[in-house]
């Protein structure tokens, strides 16, 4: 697949090393697995000499052997001895960039933890000693997001605070999803947000679509082979990157991310699914949202999180919050090997599925859009809204709200999949329930309806008698 995007982080990666010729700069480089860490390296030095370490978890021995080989090969030095131990290495290192600048790559950094963990140690020693002698760049590159976090955040790490620059590297914003799809002439509305809800905008999936030849076939073709047939790629995904960050607690884990993937996402709820003790869920929750930054918990526009008791969570990843409702919820048909029932009972759910989505998509838009030209609306925050259903059962929950406290408006906003829904009844309904924000009393509103194909000209002439914006996914897709 052709490279896309991340001219932003190879302007940074240039800049440090330009920076390191007058002095050693060290860099972590962090972001989930499939995210595309190794291949933007690799861009980004495609012109210039580095060492490249991969840091599988081989023996300390087996490492340095191929250590050794990739600096006699990049350097020219075909006569380099051995080395005893990665202290040894890292002498090396250092004392080369004395002479001449040195560009380093340790890749899958965190495995040193499993190798030696005395190198954190040995390269704090070296670095604290010859980081302004030296003219070096080391670049560690991690994918076990909270472990890399830990090696260089946490004060209780040896390289606490010693790196010049952390990057994250985050999956493909919506417009470069926009331009691949378009490339494997797969782009439609609908298909857009399939492939938000399936893929997350990581560059490793998309790449799957071209390495399998599944192009401009029927997006149901590409579920298929992607994840409902023997050996499938994606099958395991879910297991292979998670199940080393959770190591032993995994499967209590798993269950609340697949009760939370299913719409059980109050806490109550998640209790009733799972049966874990309340006690301890408090506990996973908690560190699912803080400590692996997986879920996140949501609570009403404009109440305060540590008050609120109207709070729920969603899962931050797409492509985890798919795995866990489909894959795992339905692994006995896996085990089985009953592709088809599996496949069956995805396409039945997969419009409950992008409705969820639909309104993720929506707010991501808005914020990658918000204070630019020709945007909707500019806000300083945004959220949905819900209430505890009272006597009357009436419904109280809105799609998205964003405020701008400053000007005192509000935009008020419905995600439809199906615009036949939309009706007198709806735009009624929304301008009622508005009304239960209480702190948006004095706010003018400016209410908007958000679809995925463009509406018919009755729908708009519905919408505009009763002063009511639309914005549709196509629309998004054709600013792009």
């Amino acid at each position: 697949m052709k490279f896309y995007n991340r001219e932003k982080e190879i302007k940074i990666i240039n800049e440090i090393v330009r920076k390191s010729k007058k002095g050693g700069q060290l860099i972590a480089l962090q972001g989930k697995r499939r995210v595309g860490k190794t291949a933007l390296i690799l861009r980004a030095f495609k012109k210039q000499k580095f060492l490249y370490f991969f840091v599988s978890k081989k023996t300390e021995k087996e490492l340095l052997g191929d250590f050794r080989e990739e600096i006699s090969k990049k350097l020219n030095l075909p006569y380099l001895g051995e080395f005893k131990s990665l202290t040894q290495l890292l002498e090396f290192l250092f004392d080369y960039s004395r002479k001449d600048n040195l560009v380093v790559v340790f890749d899958e950094f965190q495995n040193f933890k499993s190798v030696n963990p005395s190198l954190f140690s040995d390269l704090q020693k070296f670095w604290d000693l010859n980081k302004d002698k030296s003219r070096i760049a080391i670049f560690c590159v991690g994918s076990m997001f909270t472990l890399i976090k830990r090696i260089f955040t946490s004060s209780k790490e040896p390289l606490y605070n010693r790196a010049n620059k952390i990057i994250e590297l985050k999956p493909f914003d919506l417009k470069t999803q926009q331009a691949i799809l378009k490339d494997f002439k797969l782009l439609s509305p609908k298909n857009f947000l399939i492939f938000y809800s399936l893929f997350n905008g990581m560059p490793k999936y998309f790449e799957l679509i071209e390495d399998n030849n599944l192009k401009s076939k029927d997006t149901r073709q590409i579920i298929k082979e992607l994840f409902c047939q023997e050996d499938a790629y994606l099958i395991k995904e879910g297991k292979n990157i998670l199940i080393e960050e959770f190591g032993r607690s995994y499967e209590k884990y798993f269950s609340v991310l697949t009760a939370i993937a299913l719409g059980k996402t109050t806490k109550n709820e998640i209790y009733n699914y799972t049966g874990i003790n309340i006690n301890s869920l408090g506990v996973l929750l908690k560190s699912l949202e803080d400590f692996y930054e997986i879920i996140e918990r949501r609570i009403p526009v404009l109440e305060k999180k540590a008050s609120s008791k109207l709070s729920s969570y969603k899962i931050k990843d797409e492509f985890l919050s798919f795995w866990f409702r489909y894959i795992y919820k339905k692994n006995y048909l896996i085990e089985v090997k009953n592709w088809q029932a599996l496949f069956n009972y995805i396409v039945k759910d997969l419009d409950n599925y992008l409705g969820f989505k639909f309104e993720n998509l929506v707010r991501e838009y808005l914020v990658e859009q918000n204070n630019s030209k020709g945007n909707i609306f500019d806000f300083e925050q945004i959220g949905s809204f819900w209430k505890r259903p009272d006597l009357t059962g009436d419904n109280k929950e809105i799609d998205i709200v964003a405020v701008n406290k400053e000007n005192k408006t509000a935009l008020i906003g419905e995600c439809k999949l199906n615009f036949n829904k939309i009706n007198q009844n709806l735009i009624d309904n929304l301008i009622k329930k508005s009304k239960f924000i209480s702190k948006l009393k004095n706010y003018k509103k400016v209410y908007c309806i958000f679809t995925v194909e463009e509406l018919p000209k009755e729908k708009k002439k519905l919408l505009a008698k009763n002063d009511f914006k639309f914005l549709s996914l196509e629309k998004i897709i054709d600013k792009f």
